[in-house]
């Protein structure tokens, strides 16, 4: 389908893949937890028009959690905390409150969930490929379509 690869392989993917080669990894994490949130606004009715934390968890538990390296047991709420926090540049609210656990990547203290960069991308990539096999494959399948042509459509180029 010409809108999946325009907008997930070309538009999201490629340019993680291509920020991961040069070693800009805190640049592909932004990319990373910009392409759940977009994920996540996919994953909504059409009706809805905007993502809350609530929807970018339910998809981290449906569809990345499943991925991540079993030993480092991160929760939908982890991963969210995680988001806000490389977004800002700054530990979420969440994490200072102590509502989830910070994530740090590879070399970082023991007191946190440790998580090489790499890992995260792959465990998106994998999730994505499966959230859009699912989507194809069942009743969310008009909302998918009309979702990113949406998309397409929005783009400023």
């Amino acid at each position: 389908m010409e809108t999946t690869e325009t907008v997930i392989e070309n538009g999201i993917k490629l340019p993680i893949r291509l920020l991961l080669q040069e070693r800009h990894y805190v640049s592909a994490l932004i990319l990373i937890y910009s392409g759940i949130e977009t994920m996540a606004l996919i994953n909504l009715p059409l009706q809805k028009a905007d993502v809350m934390r609530s929807d970018f968890i339910l998809w981290v538990e449906s569809y990345l959690l499943p991925f991540l390296p079993q030993e480092v047991r991160l929760t939908g709420k982890d991963i969210y905390g995680a988001r806000c926090g490389v977004l800002r540049g700054t530990d979420s609210r969440l994490a200072r409150e102590g509502h989830c656990r910070k994530i740090r990547y590879k070399g970082a203290g023991k007191d946190a969930s440790v998580l090489s960069v790499e890992e995260l991308a792959n465990a998106f990539f994998q999730a994505t490929d499966e959230f859009v096999s699912d989507s194809l494959r069942n009743d969310k399948r008009a909302a998918f379509e009309a979702r990113l042509k949406r998309m397409v459509e929005n783009l400023p180029f």
